[in-house]
């Protein structure tokens, strides 16, 4: 063998080993990345026992790219190897990948999934697997949820305890689940304060805390039992808290002045509402005269 067919082998064997990394690194990303949250919810959706819904909560995303790309690649170096090269002096290696590229982008681009449902099964997925903490936090930047974000954020909540400290800490957006849909869970005292508070019965809510130990109260039924005392004539439950109250007279003071500034401008309440975002946003009080549904 000449050193020109030499050089031409091993460029051969160089190009079909770019090849064969590109269409492993294009399984891995398309399938953990981009179709590991579905995948992953159809496996469940088709398991027919509780074990083998176990055994694939087991599975990572990760796991089916790892695979997916271990086969490609197999299949990919093998299809190659009985191929002649696509490419030539005519035709250089990097036209050749440079038409891989773009397929494959093209590909993804036209079949990539709802940004939204890939959040939604991976929150459904983390709930199943017990992270409670990680499927808060996978929905936490969304700023408009979908109704299924918000009832697994609820669940989420509720298994850790914080459900009325913590609700209104996160984007609450247009979709707010009332009425709750039915489940197990679904007449527990933390998720029936939760539908007054989002609401706004501020009675109901007052009644039911009547006989609720005090010191069980969170952050949210806190606020809106001190809301309740300062805007009912009559309120039939007051709850005293210094330092909420303290908080409560400092957003009502800024809430006025900030009114006076923009009353008669248009738009005004969507105004007021932005410049009180920045300080209270993360309040019950900001939820009640700003949030959606009012």
């Amino acid at each position: 063998m000449t050193n020109f067919q030499k050089h031409k082998l091993n460029n051969l064997r160089r190009a079909r080993f770019i090849e064969t990394v590109l269409f492993g690194a294009f399984a891995y990303l398309y399938t953990s990345v981009l179709q590991g949250e579905r995948l992953l919810a159809i496996l469940r959706n088709y398991a027919n026992n509780a074990k083998n819904i176990e055994q694939i909560l087991n599975i990572e995303p990760w796991h089916i790219g790892l695979v997916a790309m271990t086969c490609t690649m197999l299949i990919t170096a093998i299809f190659l190897k009985y191929l002649p090269p696509p490419h030539s002096e005519k035709r250089p290696l990097w036209k050749t990948l440079s038409g891989i590229f773009i397929v494959i982008f093209f590909f993804c681009l036209l079949t990539s999934p709802n940004e939204e449902n890939t959040i939604e099964q991976k929150m459904e997925r983390q709930i199943l697997q017990g992270k409670y903490e990680d499927a808060l936090k996978t929905g936490a930047t969304r700023e408009n949820p979908s109704i299924k974000i918000l009832e697994a954020r609820i669940t989420a909540l509720e298994q850790l305890s914080i459900l009325n400290e913590d609700f209104f800490l996160y984007p609450i957006g247009n979709h707010i689940p009332i009425p709750f849909p039915g489940t197990s869970n679904s007449e527990s005292s933390a998720r029936k304060h939760l539908e007054y508070l989002l609401s706004r019965n501020l009675p109901k809510l007052g009644e039911a805390c009547k006989t609720y130990p005090r010191d069980s109260l969170q952050r949210a039924e806190k606020e809106a039992l001190v809301l309740y005392a300062h805007t009912w004539i009559h309120p039939s439950f007051v709850y005293t808290d210094t330092a909420i109250e303290t908080n409560y007279k400092d957003f009502h003071n800024f809430r006025h002045k900030i009114r006076k500034t923009y009353q008669g401008k248009k738009n005004h309440l969507v105004m007021e509402a932005n410049v009180l975002k920045e300080a209270y946003g993360q309040t019950y009080w900001y939820y009640f005269y700003y949030g959606q549904h009012r």
